[in-house]
């Protein structure tokens, strides 16, 4: 495995106990419903985290390409492939809020009514 891949799982491992850790010490000063929050915020993190690392690599990716073809530039293979690193951004981002919120938003949007 390559090493943002184990990064990567690290990340999820160590995201998930300490989601569990502080699921299970504070669960008696907080309800059941925020806990569930907390944890399903984490594990969302922790999915944008792995989401980010597979952008690195296919901007890696790109880059390579751009190396081994030298007399297109890295703005002509981008604009080559837009279609494609467009639908693989959108469908990935999609999997994170399949439940058709993003949480994020909601945070950001409290009080502007």
């Amino acid at each position: 495995m390559t090493p943002v891949i184990i990064i990567a799982i690290a990340t999820a491992i160590v995201g998930a106990s300490i989601a569990t850790i502080f699921y299970t010490t504070r669960l008696d000063k907080m309800t059941r419903e925020e806990a569930d929050h907390l944890v399903k915020r984490v594990a969302i993190e922790t999915e944008i985290d792995m989401l980010n690392e597979r952008i690195t690599i296919i901007h890696s990716r790109i880059t390579n390409l751009e190396k081994r073809v030298e007399p297109i530039g890295f703005q002509e293979v981008i604009t080559k492939h837009a279609d494609q690193i467009a639908a693989i951004c959108c469908r990935e981002y999609s999997k994170l809020f399949e439940d058709g919120h993003d949480e994020r938003g909601d945070a950001d949007n409290k009080g502007n009514d």
